[in-house]
Parts: C-alpha cells; sequence; structure tokens
C-alpha cells in the first residue's frame, strides 16, 4: 500500500497527461484489464496473492501490445531472472 501511494504522490504531477488506476490486489487488476483498455502496467515484483512476474506473464498472455513494467527494490538474481 505504502508503494502505490508512494506512485499515486510522485505521478499525481502528470494526471493532467496521463491517465492512470491504481489497485493493489494482482487479482483485480486482471479483471480491471478485462474491461478498461490501458496502454502500460507497473507491477511490483513482492505482492500479496502472486509475484509481478506472474502478473506480468499473465498480462503479456491476454494483452500482449501492453507495455510492462516491473517495480524491484531487490537485487535477487533468480527474481531478475523471471521477470526477462
Amino acid at each position: 500500500a505504502a508503494v502505490i501511494e508512494g506512485l499515486q504522490r510522485m505521478l499525481r504531477k502528470h494526471s493532467d497527461r496521463w491517465s492512470m488506476t491504481f489497485v493493489q490486489n494482482p487479482n483485480e487488476v486482471l479483471q480491471l484489464l478485462e474491461s478498461v483498455k490501458h496502454d502500460a502496467i507497473v507491477a511490483d515484483m513482492r505482492m500479496p496473492e502472486m509475484s509481478g512476474a506472474q502478473v506480468l506473464n499473465l498480462v503479456k498472455q491476454h494483452h500482449p501490445g501492453m507495455v510492462r513494467f516491473i517495480l524491484s527494490g531487490s537485487a535477487d538474481n533468480e527474481l531478475v531472472m523471471q521477470c526477462v
């Protein structure tokens, strides 16, 4: 929750140019993407219920044209390779 709040504060200055949606639950993200078109997604590597890499892999399968970003404070090589 703190990461999302920080991103919202940081990106607020771009709200006149970008339409942004912030969601905490990975399952909510997948449901939202079925009903509302988005151009990009930013996922935190460590999320409840599934990892950011898992979320982005599902997004890739269902929305291959969407730009996908992973946010991670980790330097764990295994996690990095999951994202690659």
